[in-house]
């Protein structure tokens, strides 16, 4: 990212038991930290399971006034195909990119209440024109997948 428009970006997990692991999801919402409310800056290889999915969710704040009216946001993930943590936890393939527009799961619909797994609602972490969009240009693997 470059230009003085961007005031903050977060990236964190979705809070692990708010979502189905199975379809992923989960809501930034007003990041409220906990396993059971909307994201996480920890997660544990416990909390899923072999071809379970697990949810990255990227907050990106303007500046209250911007020079320019259109931006791009380039961002070059690279997560690990072995655990630093427990063993047996691994990275194997992005399965979706998105913006999380519409009734998402855990969406709090502004409440504050974060309604958990097979509840959906509008992610009010969101706050733009509804114009932005989320491509995967590439992905990789490097390494070996922990056996």
């Amino acid at each position: 990212m470059a230009g003085g428009d961007f005031a903050n970006t977060d990236f964190a997990a979705a809070a692990p038991f708010t979502y189905n692991h199975d379809t992923g999801g989960g809501a930034y919402n007003d990041r409220t930290v906990g396993d059971f409310n909307d994201i996480t800056e920890q997660l544990e290889g416990g909390q899923f399971a072999f071809g379970e999915i697990v949810t990255y969710l990227v907050q990106i704040e303007m500046e209250g006034t911007t020079v320019d009216t259109v931006q791009t946001a380039e961002f070059d993930f690279k997560f690990l195909a072995n655990s630093t943590g427990q063993a047996g936890a691994a990275h194997a393939d992005i399965v979706n990119v998105a913006v999380n527009y519409g009734d998402v799961e855990n969406g709090d619909d502004g409440t504050g209440i974060n309604p958990g797994i097979g509840f959906f609602g509008l992610d009010s972490g969101i706050s733009d024109d509804g114009g932005s969009t989320a491509t995967l240009i590439s992905e990789s693997l490097t390494g070996p997948l922990f056996q």
